[in-house]
């Protein structure tokens, strides 16, 4: 294995190679200033079950998502 992973960069965003459980690599986005870990609803149904989670309001610079899951 290389002593180096290729990342990417769109501005002030960082995109890196990244899998969960044994799923085939997907791009993950890192923020430093973030709570928690994010996916998308795609990938998380590719590694896990996926609940809608009504009781979690998620707001950002563009305000606020439009639903929200959670991966068990």
């Amino acid at each position: 294995m290389a002593d180096w992973m290729k990342v990417f960069r769109f501005g002030h965003s960082i995109l890196v190679p990244t899998s969960v459980n044994d799923s085939k690599a997907m791009l993950f986005g890192l923020d430093t200033g973030a709570f928690s870990n994010l996916l998308s609803v795609r990938a998380g149904r590719q590694v896990s079950k996926v609940n809608s989670e009504d009781r979690v309001r998620i707001h950002g610079v563009n305000g606020a998502a439009a639903a929200q899951h959670r991966a068990e």
